[in-house]
């Protein structure tokens, strides 16, 4: 403040504004992890600063690096409103514990390194934003089968190896598992479906550091079930009575 306004008194109810910045932001932090050259935090120089960008200055991938495996976890902080809408659900059921609920949470953003490498500033090549974390795995050599496989495991991967061999090594499909269903889950993240056809189910293709999933069939209460044949039988039985007795 110049002399003059270092002079100025206050009084009473005043109201005192310090106004923002023009253009100011608050430095906004990633993270780089896996196989590149300086892995660690980076503050984001400017606004729209992409994944490309960040990985020159965090001197690029390693010989090792298994860029079709990156991946990308991003930041979502929920907000005020969004916070005490869920607690006040929440509250309504007893059976749940508030404890569940979190503030901060990371999702995975599926992308294609590969690409991104190809054409920076392409479609591609998203722009990071505050507390993103991007993975560069090494190199991956196995093929994990879970879910309704009679021996869950993981197995070498091999060039061209079907999602049938991979399952038939695991000991096969168990008895409730719901075998149309099977999709595979890659490494950055995305995940793809079988689909069914004219000439048979087509399992999606695979590659290194994926995993078989093998979805289990949905539990079938017995007891109910045998209560509604029961009740269905009692209803026929009766009207079969019904129509004796009227042609009598």
């Amino acid at each position: 403040m110049s002399d003059e306004d270092a002079l100025f008194t206050l009084n009473a109810f005043d109201k005192v504004y310090v106004r923002r910045a023009p253009g100011f932001r608050p430095q906004s932090v990633v993270k780089v992890q896996g196989e590149v050259e300086y892995a660690g935090d980076f503050g984001l120089t400017f606004k729209g600063e992409s994944i490309s960008d960040v990985l020159k200055r965090a001197g690029g991938v390693t010989p090792e690096a298994f860029i079709e495996g990156a991946s990308l976890r991003r930041k979502h902080e929920l907000s005020d409103a969004e916070y005490d809408a869920k607690m006040a659900f929440i509250r309504q059921d007893t059976t749940i514990a508030d404890t569940l609920v979190e503030r901060i949470t990371y999702q995975v953003v599926g992308i294609d390194l590969v690409k991104i490498l190809d054409s920076p500033g392409g479609v591609e090549d998203l722009q990071m934003k505050d507390g993103d974390q991007l993975l560069i795995p090494e190199q991956m050599q196995t093929v994990k089968v879970s879910g309704a496989v009679l021996s869950p495991v993981a197995h070498t991967y091999r060039n061209r190896e079907s999602v049938r061999k991979y399952i038939q090594a695991s000991g096969g499909f168990a008895q409730r598992a719901k075998k149309s269903k099977v999709y595979v889950l890659y490494a950055n993240g995305t995940a793809e479906s079988t689909k069914g056809g004219l000439f048979g189910r087509r399992y999606p293709k695979l590659r290194p550091g994926c995993e078989i999933i093998v979805p289990k069939k949905p539990d079938v209460d017995k007891t109910a079930q045998a209560g509604m044949w029961l009740g269905i039988t009692s209803a026929v039985v009766s009207m079969f009575t019904a129509i004796s007795i009227a042609i009598k």
